[in-house]
């Protein structure tokens, strides 16, 4: 997550943490003035399906909550970027970090 922090940081004018009154989170909310650009979740493992069950609905709910549709789910278990829903895209770490 430090890493991902500090790629994101590099471009982006905030970032933050976000947590709902239900208990989800987002790692990562980048944003520029008055308008969140996008969400972004880190995990290192989403081979079980209930952790990426878990991952995809905080970002799909929270996208949603705050008017944000670009999700996007780092971690280090997918080889190649790829979309797990039309809404989330997952990507892998070195992509992130490279890309």
């Amino acid at each position: 997550e430090t890493a991902v922090f500090h790629h994101l940081s590099c471009n982006a004018d905030q970032i933050w943490y976000y947590k709902d009154s239900r208990g989800l989170e987002i790692d990562f909310v980048v944003s520029q003035v008055d308008q969140t650009l996008a969400l972004y979740q880190v995990c290192y493992d989403i081979t079980d399906q209930k952790t990426l069950r878990r991952e995809i609905t905080a970002l799909k709910k929270i996208g949603k909550k705050i008017n944000c549709s670009q999700l996007y789910l780092v971690t280090m278990s997918s080889p190649t970027k790829l979309i797990v829903t039309p809404e989330v895209t997952v990507v892998d770490a070195a992509s992130f970090f490279l890309g």
